[in-house]
């Protein structure tokens, strides 16, 4: 194969493997980087035409692959620490705002990373008070208010929220019959702001 030839070929990898290693590094879901591709063709088209006039190197196709390896192993293997890391995260901070209430025991726990759009990250707790819906409601609504939040719903017998910065809570009860109580945080903002204090 000639080096023109491997330059080219290095060069499409390295268009591809790049844009996604930097889309991984910054951004937590891969939702626009694969429905709206701008990025990947914009960076292939510029690896082709680097490779077509040498402007890379033209390695064996081993190291080339090799190369693409790495980077591809690289934005996976960030990938899956930083969505532990975050997913840790947010259940620790949803935990902490929920436990604020006393006497509350969790009969189950649910986290979901959010699609990168219409759905954010959120952590789910359902729970059981010895008291009613209504008088942890109040509680919840006289913490959060002096605390700098800002009421979004307000029926104290079904559903209530609150919003601060980047973080949304919902306390709902939407079977009355129910002991079981539905305590939701949403993360909407940028992954790394989950890391600054609420």
């Amino acid at each position: 194969m000639g080096d023109r030839l491997l330059s080219t070929f290095f060069g499409i990898l390295m268009g591809f493997c790049v844009p996604l290693f930097l889309w991984v590094l910054f951004a937590e879901h891969l939702t626009f980087f694969i429905l709206v591709p701008i990025l990947p063709i914009v960076g292939i088209l510029i690896g082709f035409l680097f490779g077509v006039f040498r402007r890379i190197p033209p390695y064996k196709i081993w190291v080339s692959l090799l190369i693409f390896t790495i980077f591809i192993g690289a934005s996976i293997g960030f990938s899956e620490i930083r969505d532990l890391m975050v997913h840790v995260r947010r259940e620790q901070v949803a935990y902490t705002l929920l436990m604020k209430y006393p006497g509350t025991k969790i009969t189950e726990k649910k986290y979901s990373g959010g699609n990168g759009m219409e759905y954010p990250p959120n952590v789910t707790f359902f729970i059981e008070v010895d008291t009613s819906f209504v008088e942890m409601a109040k509680y919840f609504d006289d913490y959060f208010g002096k605390n700098g939040w800002q009421k979004r719903h307000s029926d104290q017998s079904a559903l209530l929220s609150w919003q601060k910065n980047n973080t949304e809570v919902f306390l709902s009860n939407k079977n009355r019959r129910s002991p079981t109580i539905e305590f939701r945080v949403d993360y909407w903002g940028y992954w790394l702001t989950l890391f600054s204090k609420i």
